[in-house]
């Protein structure tokens, strides 16, 4: 998309303006300033008006005297338009950029308002394996087990983003995928306490250097590793997570030889992710406002007797299994 520019005059915004409010039809109004000027950025964005591009910048300050309105009506303006995926901001206090021209996250109460993340919030140690690789085709063809898996997983969400993407791009490709396994201490020795699977389905710089960046943390035992700093430093930034689903199922024995490939688990009391033990099972795509958002897709398995997980905000919805 190539460097943003740094300059941005109110005149774009002015004469804009003025063009959306003649040009757009009658109907309602809109209910806030913030509402009228979310409208009008939509628009303009929609219409490529000169200014308004992809790789094109949005400041907050001459959107605000641009328009005529207060810093706080502009900045709320730009926010919700960040929370849409059509807006990314590099750094704090520099330039929004354009990023889309429709919005990526057209209902934003299916994606979290912030990163979730259980490294920052727990001291375990963390051991995560080589990134290997799988392979969807299209059709029903009979995939090899963790692609068999990651299609099962797909299907079986409720989150709709995780399940539009499973329909629009996710059911076929080449998918780089990690275990992780996090521990902790008991009073009988080394216990695994979450066990997971994170698919991935990065541009290919990207993924070269994810990879890398897992190697090297292999490298040097690093024990508390959290995806979004290695997504980060792969160049990807502004990502989100959608809902997390969680229910209740056994660990499958696919998992645990993959993991045993790459992974030393000697020591460690598995004992919980059994076949015969029923366990949190936790999902959940991270997002990033691209063409196709979903860069991974995680499925998670915890000992909830080691490990508890408090949930702030909860969506109950009832209805058929998909």
């Amino acid at each position: 998309m190539g460097r943003p520019k740094s300059d941005d005059s109110p005149r774009k915004y002015e004469e804009s303006f003025r063009l959306f409010r003649l040009s757009r039809p009658a109907g309602p109004r809109a209910r806030s300033a913030s509402d009228e000027i979310v409208g009008f950025l939509e628009w303009a964005i929609a219409q490529g008006v000169p200014g308004f591009g992809e790789g094109d910048i949005i400041s907050v300050s001459a959107l605000a005297k641009g328009v005529r309105k207060s810093r706080n009506t502009a900045g709320k303006s730009v926010e919700s338009l960040v929370t849409k995926g059509m807006l990314i901001q590099s750094k704090p206090k520099s330039p929004y950029q354009i990023v889309s021209q429709t919005p990526i996250f057209a209902n934003t109460g299916v994606v979290a308002d912030e990163q979730i993340s259980l490294t920052s919030k727990l001291r375990a140690y963390s051991r995560i394996s080589r990134v290997g690789a799988c392979e969807l085709r299209e059709g029903r063809s009979r995939a090899e087990p963790l692609a068999g898996f990651l299609r099962d997983e797909l299907r079986a969400s409720h989150d709709p983003l995780v399940h539009e993407a499973a329909a629009a791009y996710w059911d076929r490709g080449h998918f780089p995928y990690y275990l992780r396994l996090r521990s902790v201490d008991t009073a009988s020795g080394e216990a695994g306490a979450l066990l997971e699977i994170t698919y991935l389905r990065l541009p290919q710089p990207a993924e070269a250097c994810f990879r890398e960046g897992v190697a090297s943390l292999r490298d040097h035992r690093v024990t508390q590793i959290s995806l979004y700093p290695l997504l980060e430093q792969c160049g990807l930034s502004d990502m989100r997570s959608g809902r997390s689903h969680a229910t209740v199922s056994t660990t499958p024995s696919l998992l645990l030889t993959s993991l045993a490939e790459s992974v030393d688990t000697a020591g460690i009391d598995m004992s919980a992710f059994g076949e015969d033990r029923s366990l949190l099972k936790w999902t959940y795509g991270i997002f990033h406002p691209e063409a196709q958002p979903m860069i991974t897709f995680s499925v998670c398995y915890v000992h909830t007797d080691l490990l508890s997980i408090f949930i702030r905000n909860l969506d109950v919805e009832l209805g058929e299994p998909r």
